[in-house]
């Protein structure tokens, strides 16, 4: 069965914490106190003293970083500028994964089409499956993430994505990126149905129009 789709966008890019720098302030908190403890009482009021101004220069540099804008704290709320809106509503499917397969951003549009499985927004490679082009395309589109290339095709399915009717057009895109020094791979999935349907019709409308001159009863040329 499937999960009802989230109304909202997925954005995991927020730089992640390091447990890494937590252990180290830890342990250099833990090492001064130990260290305190074993001078001798006539410098342990200068070395304390020593320690705790220290850590107020780093709390005023921090307080003057912070005012100039080069440090931010509460990063998701500063980035919904412009650009992460349009983004955000954006009348293509956006998603981004990194090399490992984990999803990093989608939009409300990509997750409309996919649907969830488990909370999550399907990936590409299961999102277009089933006919054997369709699988020769999207294998096409996965080898270029891997390589780190751009590429794109156009895909027919049938029936349609979110149940759009009997078959749909999707013209998919990957676009390689870099996060922090680390390949992401960003997929656009538009949905280019009513084109095919507009090009369709004006292919049949013409085909008409011959069809009526190859059996009109007057001779028609055309020089």
């Amino acid at each position: 069965m499937r999960d009802t789709p989230p109304t909202e966008t997925i954005d995991r890019s927020d730089r992640e914490g390091s447990i890494g720098l937590v252990v180290v302030l830890a342990a250099t908190l833990v090492a001064a106190a130990v260290a305190s403890y074993w001078l001798d009482e006539a410098y342990r009021p200068a070395f304390i003293l020593w320690f705790l101004a220290i850590l107020a220069a780093i709390g005023l540099v921090a307080m003057l970083m912070y005012a100039v804008g080069i440090l931010q704290f509460g990063a998701r709320a500063l980035r919904n500028d412009l650009t992460k809106k349009m983004v955000d509503t954006s009348p293509d499917g956006l998603i981004a994964v990194d090399r490992d397969g984990k999803i990093i951003y989608a939009n409300t549009r990509y997750i409309a089409m996919s649907g969830t499985e488990a909370g999550e927004p399907k990936l590409v490679e299961r999102l277009f499956s089933g006919a054997p082009e369709v699988t020769e395309a999207v294998y096409r589109l996965a080898k270029a993430a891997r390589e780190g290339r751009r590429h794109s095709e156009e895909i027919r399915m049938a029936p349609a994505l979110a149940g759009g009717g009997d078959a749909g057009w999707y013209k998919v895109r990957v676009i390689p990126m870099e996060r922090e020094g680390k390949p992401v791979t960003v997929w656009n999935v538009a949905d280019r149905t009513r084109e095919r349907e507009k090009q369709e019709n004006v292919f049949q409308e013409l085909q008409h129009a011959i069809d009526y001159l190859d059996h009109a009863p007057a001779g028609f040329l055309s020089a």
